[in-house]
């Protein structure tokens, strides 16, 4: 309530803003503004004590001239509409969405859709964006009706890139090798022949990198062989670490297994003769050999030869007729027969030799004779075993000798008389 003066010492009453004065003039009352005045909210009108303002339904919020409404787009808020994955904002409101391949949960949260169900697919389901697709392990091809796998013959192309043999099964294949001379190699495909005659230019004797022993097992044999005359020492590089377990190494001449150890590396094996052969023997399929190189061999003079009815030669040194005999050289070769009824025969073929006074430089004794220089007529014949040695200094060297030596059959009445003179 409001006292306002007027002239001639009188007053009247008046009201506040927003309230209207009663008929008795002295009280004031509420102005219901929504009542009376036209159109002043869009939407709702709250009066107030003294005034009123104007309210938005729920999904909308007041403009800034209080009267007009607009739309709340919720998608927009930071809470996104509070939607797992996508929301739709609409006049008023807004509504919650999946992804395809998701549905909504009763919490209101999206779940991947599990479209594949147990029997679906014989192999592999795998689950889309809105459906399911089959699919098969590996080795296997999804037949036409898009749920069962049939076995993929790899053999049928290519031989499956196998060198040799293509092996099918069921999910999958195996390259093999046609027999025991063969392993396979690292990359499981192209196979190595593992026996077979080594030269003397050769330098090295094993088996490639991580050979594998195929179903066939492994029977390998590799045969070395040099100058008639030379032997041959073979140095160990490398061996399997199995100790033997699965991997049998023998040189069979000297019936020597060989075994990882740990001073294999560097050992040596020295054959008697100029041919050894070295086996390898593994019936652990599918055994990996590891790779390993085995030997390195190289051609030596010198050894224990049989002398027999045939001709045999030895030569003073490897390359003989090609180069020279090396300096500074000691070579012994010792000649047996079959029992006291044969006589052994050494004879020259070529010999040229470095000359010098009592043959001091370079030599060849047959056991007490010695002979040097050139074109030297030996001849000489033993009942009893015959030692020839081989000498060389480290002057001159010059083309070697060949020498052939071979047993005959004594006669029964020669045999008779020495042993009746032993008797003596």
């Amino acid at each position: 309530m409001i006292c306002i003066k007027q002239q001639q010492a009188s007053h009247r009453c008046g009201c506040s803003y927003g309230y209207r004065l009663n008929p008795d003039g002295r009280t004031c009352k509420d102005i219901d503004e929504c009542a009376e005045v036209r159109d002043s909210c869009h939407h709702s009108c709250v009066n107030t004590k003294g005034s009123y303002y104007c309210s938005c339904p729920a999904g909308y919020q007041i403009t800034d001239d209080g009267i007009a409404c607009i739309d709340t787009d919720e998608c927009a808020l930071p809470e996104h509409g509070n939607c797992s994955q996508i929301c739709k904002n609409t006049r008023g409101s807004f509504y919650c969405m999946c992804l395809p391949g998701y549905q909504m949960n009763k919490k209101g949260i999206c779940k991947r859709i599990k479209y594949c169900r147990p029997k679906y697919c014989a192999h592999k389901c795998q689950n889309l964006a809105t459906s399911y697709r089959c699919e098969c392990n590996d080795g296997y091809k999804l037949m036409p009706d898009k749920k069962h796998c049939e076995d993929i013959d790899e053999c049928a192309v290519r031989n499956g890139n196998c060198s040799h043999v293509c092996i099918n099964f069921e999910g999958g294949y195996n390259c093999s090798c046609p027999s025991s001379d063969y392993v396979l190699r690292s990359d499981r495909r192209s196979c190595y022949r593992c026996r077979g005659q080594m030269g003397s230019t050769a330098q090295h004797l094993g088996l490639p990198a991580q050979a594998v022993v195929t179903d066939k097992g492994a029977k390998c044999l590799w045969s070395v062989k040099v100058d008639p005359g030379q032997r041959i020492k073979l140095t160990v590089v490398k061996l399997p670490t199995d100790n033997c377990s699965a991997t049998q190494i023998k040189v069979v001449e000297l019936n020597r297994q060989l075994c990882h150890s740990e001073g294999s590396r560097g050992s040596e094996v020295m054959s008697s003769a100029n041919v050894i052969r070295v086996s390898l023997r593994s019936e652990q399929v599918g055994h990996q050999l590891n790779g390993f190189l085995m030997a390195r061999y190289s051609s030596v003079c010198g050894g224990t030869l049989r002398a027999t009815l045939l001709n045999q030669t030895i030569y003073s040194h490897h390359g003989y007729g090609t180069k020279s005999y090396p300096a500074s050289t000691t070579c012994t070769w010792t000649l047996s027969a079959k029992n006291k009824n044969y006589q052994i025969h050494v004879e020259s073929d070529q010999f040229a030799l470095e000359q010098s006074d009592s043959c001091r430089k370079d030599y060849v004794q047959v056991n007490e004779n010695r002979y040097c220089g050139h074109s030297v007529a030996l001849s000489y014949t033993s009942t009893s075993p015959v030692q020839i040695t081989f000498h060389s200094d480290q002057d001159v060297q010059d083309s070697g000798f060949s020498i052939k030596y071979y047993a005959t059959e004594r006669s029964r009445t020669s045999s008779r008389l020495e042993t009746e003179q032993s008797r003596v």
